[in-house]
């Protein structure tokens, strides 16, 4: 109960600094799924159709790289100090959800029994995504939350209701990857705040012990005073 009335009394600072920790990210998460994005690209240009692989790759590098970048340099260029934190908060989450449920609808649109090779490649991709988000994401969870849900959710319902029974064992490792890193993402993002509440109780410390120090000077200096005064009266 303690510890939560102290985070209450940082709670937008806190949350303040997490959006910093989720801005730094931002560079490093778009070029990583434009990476992913054309790796996709070129495993699937012989297995699936292209025209349908063309408009999956146009709208990646839009959302994932386009809107997350527009809206990283609306951050970075102090726009963030119009908005509060948690709007920069959920704007960053409602990207993070967009781009998840785009790379979740692939298994959907091009994962085929019938070409295992491409299959691995699809699964390790999207498994690849879901692991990065977790160092990329983990600052703010429920952004984190947000891109990994439609990912690895979307990805496990094919895997266990639509293909064939051989796929249900990797359904069912995919929910026990996606619960996993749930507990070890919350886990670090509880560490993380206790690591920023930390900072902030520090720099209060540090204003009273200065604070403190002032007014003991103060003090001093009107003792001083007064017995230099007491003094001169005495003679």
């Amino acid at each position: 109960m303690f510890t939560k009335k102290r985070e209450k009394n940082y709670s937008n600072e806190i949350l303040a600094r997490k959006v910093d920790q989720l801005s730094e990210r931002q560079l490093s998460v778009i070029i990583a799924h434009v990476l992913a994005s054309a790796l996709f690209l070129i495993v699937s240009w012989d297995v699936v159709p292209r025209p349908k692989l063309i408009v999956f790759f146009i709208l990646v590098l839009t959302i994932s790289g386009g809107v997350r970048l527009f809206f990283y340099y609306l951050y970075t260029k102090q726009e963030k100090l119009t908005l509060q934190p948690i709007t920069w908060a959920r704007g960053f989450t409602v990207i993070s959800f967009l781009s998840g449920l785009l790379w979740g609808v692939t298994p959907f649109w091009f994962l085929m029994p019938e070409a295992p090779l491409h299959m691995v490649y699809v699964l390790l991709i999207l498994v690849g995504l879901s692991a990065s988000a977790l160092a990329a994401s983990a600052p703010y969870f429920p952004a984190y939350l947000a891109f990994v849900f439609p990912v690895m959710g979307l990805l496990t319902i094919k895997l266990l209701f639509f293909t064939n029974e051989d796929m249900v064992l990797l359904g069912v490792l995919g929910v026990i990857f996606t619960v996993f890193n749930i507990y070890y993402g919350r886990t670090q993002s509880y560490f993380n705040q206790q690591w920023l509440l930390l900072g902030y109780e520090n720099l209060e410390l540090v204003d009273t012990l200065k604070l403190q120090k002032e007014r003991a000077e103060k003090a001093s200096r009107a003792k001083s005073r007064f017995l230099a005064a007491a003094s001169h009266d005495l003679r």
